[in-house]
C-alpha cells in the first residue's frame, strides 16, 4: 500500500471528470451531465462531488435517465459561498436548470445531499417532478459533531484520512454500518465500504464542504421545514440499522410528507448494502409512473 500512489490514482480519477460550471447567480456549480431518458439531478452525500454521484448512479440508480451530477457547495470545483445554506443550494439546482434550458426534474438527494433536495422541492414544487430520499439526512437527534478542528485535521489532510481508511477501517465502518451488520458482512461488501471510503480521495478538495455539512446543512433539517407542504411524488428509502440517520426521523418523513412513498429495509445500513438491485427496481417503477402522469 502506498499514500503516494493511491492518491495520484485518485487525483487523475478527478481530473478525468468530464465536468463543466456553470456560473448563476448564487454562485458556481460544477456538474456532469450523461445519458438519456427522465431527467434526474443527483444531489451527493457528504464527502462527495460529482464523482460520488456517478457512483450512485452506477450502483443505485441505473443509467437509463438523463442524469445530472453535481458538485455541492464546497466540493471539488463548486466554491463555497458565504451563504452555503440548503435553501441557497436549492435556489442554485434552479440556476442550474435555468443554465440548461431544463424546466423540471426528479432530484435524487442522498445522506448529507437530501437536505437541498427537499429544500428544492419545497421551493421549486413547479420545476420538481419528484423526490427521491435515499440514506437522506432526516430530522430528529443528530450524531453529535465532532470538535471543528478535529473535522478539519482527519477531513483536511490527505495522508491523515488515507491513514484512517487504511489501517482503521474497521473503525472508521462504524459511520456508515450497525455493529451486528458489520459482523455479517461478504467480502464483497467488506471491499465496497472501503472503496467508499478511499474514493473521496483527495479530501482536501472536499474539506470546506464536509465541515458546511457538519455545521450548517445537516443541522438546519431541525429548522422546522414544512415537510406536510410538500407536494411531489416522494419515494424514502432507508435502512433501520442506520447509524448516520436515524430510522424515526426517516418515518416522520413517510408520515408527514403527503404523496410520500416508504421503502424500508430491516438492515443494510447507511448504504443500504444488500439491496441494490431492489433499489434500482424500485427507483425506476417510481421514476416511469412520475414519466406516464406527465404524458
Amino acid at each position: 500500500m502506498s499514500f503516494k500512489k493511491d492518491l495520484e490514482n485518485a487525483r487523475k480519477k478527478v481530473l478525468a471528470l468530464d465536468s463543466n460550471i456553470a456560473d448563476t447567480p448564487n454562485g458556481k456549480i460544477e456538474y456532469l451531465r450523461s445519458g438519456k431518458g427522465v431527467l434526474i439531478l443527483v444531489s451527493h452525500g457528504m464527502t462527495g462531488g460529482i464523482d460520488q454521484g456517478l457512483g450512485m448512479v452506477d450502483n443505485l440508480i441505473g443509467h437509463k435517465y438523463d442524469i445530472i451530477c453535481v458538485s455541492r457547495f464546497g466540493y471539488l470545483k463548486t466554491p463555497l459561498p458565504e451563504d452555503a445554506s440548503p435553501k441557497a443550494q436549492a435556489d442554485v439546482y434552479a440556476h442550474l436548470l435555468d443554465h440548461l434550458g431544463i424546466d423540471s426534474v426528479v432530484i435524487y438527494g442522498n445522506s448529507a445531499g437530501g437536505t437541498s433536495a427537499i429544500r428544492f422541492a419545497l421551493q421549486y414544487p413547479e420545476r420538481c417532478n419528484g423526490l427521491i430520499l435515499h440514506s437522506s439526512n432526516v430530522p430528529g437527534i443528530l450524531a453529535p459533531s465532532p470538535p471543528k478542528i478535529l473535522m478539519k485535521i482527519v477531513f483536511g489532510s490527505n495522508v491523515i484520512y488515507w491513514l484512517l481508511t487504511t489501517f482503521f477501517i474497521k473503525i472508521m465502518m462504524s459511520m456508515f454500518v450497525s455493529a451486528s451488520l458489520k459482523k455479517r458482512l461478504t467480502k464483497q461488501q467488506y471491499v465496497h465500504v472501503k472503496d467508499v471510503f478511499r474514493s473521496s480521495l483527495p479530501v482536501n478538495l472536499r474539506t470546506k464542504g464536509i465541515l458546511n455539512d457538519g455545521y450548517v446543512s445537516n443541522p438546519d433539517i431541525n429548522a422546522g421545514y414544512p415537510f406536510h407542504e410538500i407536494q411531489v411524488p416522494t419515494l424514502i428509502i432507508h435502512a433501520m440499522d442506520d447509524p448516520v440517520a436515524k430510522f424515526p426521523g426517516a418515518q416522520e418523513l413517510a408520515d408527514k410528507i403527503p404523496k410520500a412513498t416508504f421503502l424500508p429495509f430491516e438492515t443494510g445500513g447507511h448504504l443500504t448494502l444488500g439491496h441494490e438491485d431492489e433499489i434500482k427496481k424500485v427507483i425506476a417503477d417510481f421514476v416511469s409512473t412520475i414519466a406516464d402522469n406527465k404524458s
